[in-house]
């Protein structure tokens, strides 16, 4: 077996030979007793498989990457989620120096996936993008690296057009290297760091949790003995992302219950553009939509959520509305194709010269949506929060006695009160 992977619907994808030696894919189902699939050929050889990756696709399909050493082929193969073939096998790159035993894959925007793998013969880590046609449509060559030795790669958490890939070389020392491409364009770098280590890092996996940090498992046999050493470092390190639109929304916890108000008075953020970009939109109908607003004008809508369709107002005139599809589906994406239009962008200051009169009435709820946007290396913009003052309507709550108040009857005609918490106890007398 080279390779397994966990697939949605919980049953278990594996790459492996057969008794022939034939490279084939098998499907457990969660119970790791029934076989659904049993060594469906993708290749015929005769025991030559050496490596393997598996990645299922958003849109269900599953890519089996492997490594055939007597074809000296890196070739992929797909089925759909009835384990129908969708792509029989394809040869991505067929070298005599292919360093067999190092190659990686992860999906990346609009159904296509990313390839890599490191061709001996001067060093070449050879990385490609495949299409959801699966038409290769980008490849990469970094050369002359010296006794390059792995590659792994992670689809960004930070970034969905973005994807992450680790490398090492030898170059007067060991050296191991994390950069983030364009998911696209792959030969676009967005952030690079460099590591130099005492290991050689024979094999290596690149990880790259929700939590943010970058997870980088090595086997070292370059110093005296052998063992597995474990790099942890900061996701801004590699996911400082220039010269693109980041947006970032409220969550459950951070949405804000506007039940009780009445109206907007106006708004104080806490932010320093650092001669960066920093724009605001507000959502008042639980992240469906989100608008700005500008002084002495109607709220505008920039995003939506159009019956499952994502689309950005793409009018170039305030008052108007022109609503497009994202790009790519969601919310993200809304937001980035959202702010290439000029009045789409509320910055603070105009955020903060905003009037009662220029903002939609309060519902039941309140949302934040925050875009960055960077092209320094140096600075970044930062937010840190906002005061909102508003006005707010009353409500008549029965008080618990003994939770919210206490009473002591002193005489016939005379009871004494007393306020248990500050919740602006008041008495109506019947």
């Amino acid at each position: 077996m080279q390779a397994i992977q966990a697939l949605a619907s919980g049953a278990i994808a594996i790459v492996h030979c057969d008794t022939s030696g034939n490279t084939c894919y098998s499907i457990l189902e969660n119970d790791l007793i029934t076989v659904t699939v049993n060594a469906t050929v993708m290749y015929s050889s005769a025991f030559a498989l050496v490596a393997a990756d598996i990645v299922q696709l958003t849109n269900g399909n599953i890519v089996f990457l492997y490594v055939d050493q007597n074809a000296d082929d890196m070739a992929y193969f797909v089925c759909n989620t009835s384990y129908v073939t969708q792509k029989t096998h394809t040869v991505l790159l067929n070298s005599s120096v292919l360093f067999k035993n190092s190659i990686s894959m992860c999906e990346v925007s609009n159904g296509a996936f990313i390839a890599t793998c490191i061709d001996s013969s001067n060093g070449y880590v050879r990385i490609y993008r495949v299409a959801s046609n699966y038409a290769v449509t980008s490849t990469y060559v970094a050369s002359n690296l010296q006794d390059s030795l792995h590659t792994s790669v992670v689809r960004s958490h930070a970034n969905q057009s973005e994807f992450i890939v680790a490398y090492c070389y030898y170059n007067s020392g060991y050296i191991e290297k994390i950069e983030t491409r364009d998911d696209t364009t792959i030969t676009t770098i967005r952030a690079s760091k460099t590591l130099t280590t005492a290991c050689s890092g024979q094999s290596a996996s690149l990880s790259y949790p929700e939590n943010g940090n970058i997870l980088l498992f090595r086997h070292n046999s370059y110093s005296a003995g052998e063992d597995i050493q474990l790099g942890v470092f900061s996701g801004n390190i590699v996911d400082r992302p220039k010269n693109k639109f980041i947006p970032a929304v409220t969550t459950a916890s951070g949405q804000v219950n506007t039940n009780y108000w009445d109206s907007f008075d106006n708004i104080v953020a806490s932010a320093s553009n650092n001669n960066q970009s920093l724009y605001f939109a507000l959502s008042s109908d639980g992240k469906t939509s989100f608008s700005v607003f500008l002084n002495g004008s109607t709220p505008r809508k920039i995003i939506r959520d159009n019956e499952g369709t994502w689309e950005y107002n793409s009018a170039t005139s305030y008052g108007n509305e022109t609503w497009s599809s994202a790009t790519i589906n969601t919310m993200w994406q809304a937001f980035k194709d959202a702010m290439g239009v000029s009045v789409n962008q509320m910055d603070v200051t105009q955020l903060q010269t905003l009037v009662k009169a220029d903002f939609f009435d309060p519902t039941s709820v309140l949302d934040l949506g925050v875009v960055l946007h960077t092209d320094s290396d140096l600075e970044t913009p930062q937010f840190s929060g906002m005061t909102i003052n508003y006005d707010a309507n009353s409500e008549w709550e029965e008080c618990v006695c003994g939770v919210d108040y206490e009473s002591t009857q002193l005489s016939d005609s005379d009871v004494r009160i007393k306020a248990l918490a500050a919740n602006n106890l008041k008495i109506k007398a019947l």
